[in-house]
């Protein structure tokens, strides 16, 4: 039987507890999203809310014919939400389903409060088109989210890949990446499994770069990378992190660390913001594009993280951020 935790206003956590929203549709009948985030939530301890959003009625045009619509809409959908979450696991603690009316990006970032560790939301298995038209709410909410969203495919299991690593792309540009560096070690440490830390990068566009040179370049980076990660291994020493880069674009760089991975994760440099846009960058974007694993896309901090500059490369360096 399912712990329903009763509160006074749907959304709210009276127990001081965490929370994780997870989107749905009236009509999906995936199963993806929910597990994740029940797994994630039982795990956690946190409190698992389901959030959906009915569309707004609005009236017929001038000169046209009334429309009746049967039911309330609302009140269908929360009882639809209530039987799901009903069906859940006994480990998970769950909210009240919130249920509002409006688009599904406002009612998901309506739903981002103080408490809300992260969104979670489904994405259906598509075609290449379908992919090149990605889910404008899972690409608006990446973009304009002030906590973690992760992007789960409809099919996925999360117990059928338990063993598998987590991988997370990160820069040494800047010390921006300690948000998404972080969710990555604890998500590693709370599953048990390594942490595969990718770093892309390109080979400078110099005439004459001999097969030595790049050679040299790419110690340069590997070492770089590795003096970076010395504070985050001592931090975390019960997580194997593993170090690895490559000369290829960022998002390629992630998508084949992340074969056989149970999450992929990138960060986001622009701030969070309801009104401006999908403001999420090519690689972040590619990346849930194409992944066929989970996808977390971390809002970075700005606080800078102290490291000695003396380890970091040139400014040819990059890294699959956006």
């Amino acid at each position: 039987m399912t712990t329903q935790t009763s509160t006074s206003r749907a959304g709210s956590t009276p127990t001081g507890r965490a929370r994780i929203a997870v989107g749905l549709e009236l009509a999906d009948q995936s199963t993806g999203a929910v597990l994740w985030a029940s797994a994630e939530a039982a795990r956690h301890h946190d409190l698992l809310q389901v959030v959906s959003a009915c569309p707004t009625l609005v009236g017929p045009a001038p000169g046209s014919a009334q429309v009746y619509v049967g039911g309330d809409t609302e009140a269908t959908t929360r009882e639809s939400m209530t039987r799901l979450t009903n069906r859940l696991g006994a480990d998970v603690a769950t909210l009240p389903p919130k249920v509002t009316a409006g688009s599904p990006t406002a009612v998901l970032l309506d739903a981002a409060g103080e408490d809300t560790r992260m969104l979670v939301v489904g994405r259906r298995g598509l075609h290449t088109l379908g992919r090149a038209l990605l889910g404008s709410t899972s690409i608006a909410l990446a973009g304009r989210s002030p906590v973690p969203v992760v992007v789960v495919p409809d099919s996925w299991t999360p117990s059928s890949h338990a063993s598998a690593p987590v991988v997370v792309g990160t820069t040494l540009g800047d010390d921006s990446d300690t948000a998404v560096l972080r969710f990555a070690l604890e998500q590693a440490r709370g599953l048990r499994v390594p942490c595969v830390v990718v770093h892309a990068w390109e080979i400078p566009a110099l005439y004459g770069w001999s097969p030595t040179d790049i050679a040299d370049f790419r110690s340069r980076i590997t070492a770089a990378l590795e003096e970076h990660l010395v504070p985050w291994r001592e931090e975390y020493d019960d997580v194997e992190v593993v170090a690895t880069t490559a000369a290829e674009r960022a998002c390629d760089a992630v998508l084949d660390a992340g074969k056989v991975a149970q999450l992929l994760i990138v960060g986001r440099h622009t701030p969070a913001s309801r009104h401006r846009g999908l403001r999420l960058g090519s690689t972040a974007r590619a990346v849930l594009h194409r992944a066929d694993t989970p996808v977390a896309v971390v809002p970075l901090s700005t606080t800078a993280r102290t490291e000695p500059t003396s380890a970091r490369p040139s400014g040819d360096a990059w890294g699959p951020m956006i």
